[in-house]
């Protein structure tokens, strides 16, 4: 029989770095010469898709997406 130990949550409190590699921060000073002016289209806009699949298909293999897991499939197709 395997002894079995359960963990307890500890008591940690967050630090400004730990937040910010969880994406849960900004750090201003490193998005210097930086800019979006502008609205950003909605992820899911069918235009938005539309322009991006013509796009890829106009490159043909000139074009290389690179993607994280996390994102969802529409921002990499």
């Amino acid at each position: 029989m395997r002894d079995v130990t359960t963990a307890q949550p500890l008591d940690v409190t967050p630090t400004p770095l730990a937040l910010l590699l969880l994406g849960r921060e900004a750090d201003p000073r490193s998005e210097r010469g930086v800019e979006c002016p502008g609205d950003l289209p909605s992820p899911s806009d069918p235009d938005l898709v539309e322009r991006a699949r013509a796009a890829k298909e106009k490159l043909g293999d000139k074009v290389f997406v690179l993607g994280h897991h996390y994102q969802r499939d529409e921002v990499i197709q």
